[in-house]
């Protein structure tokens, strides 16, 4: 086990390394008792290697994540998840909207440059419907539109003679 020290740094060298894909991993402790673990990806190969860089916004997933490094000709499988509450907003391709297929999967294939993926997310719109009547009437006599997961409150005025007894929603 080597301890490196707050503001010191190590060189690491390794020889003898094969062709193929290597993983190079450190644990880094915060001082508080915290370990993290960093895993970089080594390819060695006389085949040039791009990388593949993926993002997102908040409202789903994208896997993998991040930076993958891919050999010329080489190809990966992409999934996107949606989260409750929300919708696949774009994905785009390098800045140019791309197609999902129709279970949320893209493939990149024979990659031949460094390439981006992003996808964003947006939250459902709800349209809710609130009618007063004849006993009383409700602040919101109309539809509004509120965001997916989204508090509404309701001020609600009986008319004269007449009281609240039960509020239901269905």
């Amino acid at each position: 086990q080597t301890i490196v020290s707050s503001g010191n740094s190590l060189l690491y060298s390794t020889s003898a390394l094969s062709a193929g894909v290597h993983s190079l991993s450190v644990q880094v402790s915060d001082g508080r008792g915290s370990v993290y673990k960093y895993t970089w990806q080594l390819i060695i190969s006389n085949i040039p290697v791009y990388k593949l860089e993926t993002t997102k916004t908040v409202g789903g997933s994208i896997s993998p994540l991040g930076v993958t490094l891919l050999e010329r000709g080489k190809s990966q499988v992409i999934s996107v998840t949606v989260e409750t509450g929300y919708l696949l907003s774009t994905f785009t391709r390098d800045g140019v909207s791309a197609n999902l297929t129709t279970d949320n999967k893209y493939t990149v294939s024979n990659i031949q440059a460094d390439t981006n993926l992003s996808v964003t997310f947006v939250k459902k719109k709800l349209t809710v419907t609130v009618t007063s009547n004849e006993f009383g009437k409700v602040n919101y006599n109309n539809q509004i539109t509120v965001d997916y997961g989204d508090d509404i409150v309701f001020q609600l005025t009986p008319n004269d003679g007449c009281e609240i007894k039960a509020i239901t929603l269905n």
